[in-house]
């Protein structure tokens, strides 16, 4: 048979939340960084596939070329291994410019990156705008919805229902009236921007890992405006406090632990009712655990174990 039609999802962040999502909506097999590689379909038959791709597998494989191309955001967040945001960008566009005039590029019009791609293929365009990170996620599925002409009470149903992906702004749960986020997905500066804009002030962050030396600029921002307090630990700890502190924050809101059960306790003994404690470690996880999956879990554990004293 005729192979599927591939929507491909990439971007810094969202790309998991949106790649679940969109199989959901279009009831399509997810592929990709999230699952089965996409190599694993070929001879089933499927219509379409929703796969999440990364600027890494982009750089490998140039003539990859989507119906349906889908750009979230550009960030710098890998700007180690690429060295430039314009090689960066070169990556992740590549899918774009490989699209013809039958293809689609979904994108999303607040990010400059995006718009300059826009410019220069030759594909039909779907812009989408967004005011949330969540947001950008399902603005981003329901253009992608209307290619498919999917039924309006399935989508709102789908998008109504959607739990959410673990480690990605996930609810632990509420202990004592005190919110408990687990955002360990968040691995540079821009996804806990992202996760600190989706609450109200009165956070209790917990953060720090392995540094991508990414500017800290925005984030010392936006932790002056939402934070009550900041816990560090891992290798980063010094320099996101030395960025916090030239923001304004002060140093009797700043907590240094060394391990992910003092992070806790101390999250615990300084919440109070109302408050929402956030693990979004604006780092990656590799100075202490394996991958940010075990972070979280680890997170997690703790926490429980915490909750099951107060209760």
């Amino acid at each position: 048979g005729e192979p599927p039609e591939l929507v491909a999802i990439s971007g810094t962040n969202g790309k998991t939340t949106t790649t679940t999502l969109m199989g959901l909506v279009l009831n399509c097999p997810t592929a990709g960084n999230i699952g089965q590689p996409l190599i694993s379909f070929v001879g089933e038959s499927h219509d379409v596939i929703a796969c999440e791709v990364s600027s890494y597998q982009l750089e490998t494989s140039p003539t990859f070329n989507p119906y349906i191309a889908v750009l979230l955001n550009l960030t710098e967040d890998h700007l180690t291994r690429h060295g430039s945001m314009e090689s960066y960008c070169a990556s992740k566009a590549s899918m774009v410019f490989h699209q013809d005039v039958t293809d689609y590029y979904v994108y999303n019009i607040n990010d400059p990156w995006l718009v300059r791609i826009a410019d220069r293929t030759l594909s039909q365009k779907l812009p989408f705008t967004s005011e949330t990170a969540l947001g950008q996620n399902q603005a981003a599925v329901r253009r992608v919805a209307e290619i498919y002409q999917i039924p309006q009470d399935h989508l709102d149903n789908v998008l109504m229902t959607f739990r959410g992906v673990e480690h990605r702004l996930e609810q632990v749960g509420l202990f004592n009236g005190v919110m408990v986020i687990n955002d360990s997905k968040a691995t540079n500066p821009d996804s806990t921007v992202v996760a600190l804009e989706s609450f109200p002030s009165s956070v209790i962050l917990i953060a720090g890992g392995r540094d991508k030396r990414t500017s800290l600029d925005r984030l010392a921002k936006i932790v002056k405006e939402k934070t009550k307090k900041v816990i560090l630990l891992g290798e980063a700890a010094d320099r996101l406090e030395q960025a916090f502190l030239k923001e304004g924050l002060l140093s009797t809101d700043i907590l240094r632990v060394i391990n992910m059960k003092m992070a806790v306790d101390a999250a615990f003994q300084l919440a109070e009712v109302g408050d929402t404690v956030l693990l979004s470690p604006a780092c990656s996880s590799f100075d202490m655990y394996t991958n940010f999956e075990e972070r979280g879990r680890n997170f997690k554990r703790c926490v429980y174990s915490y909750g099951k004293v107060l209760h």
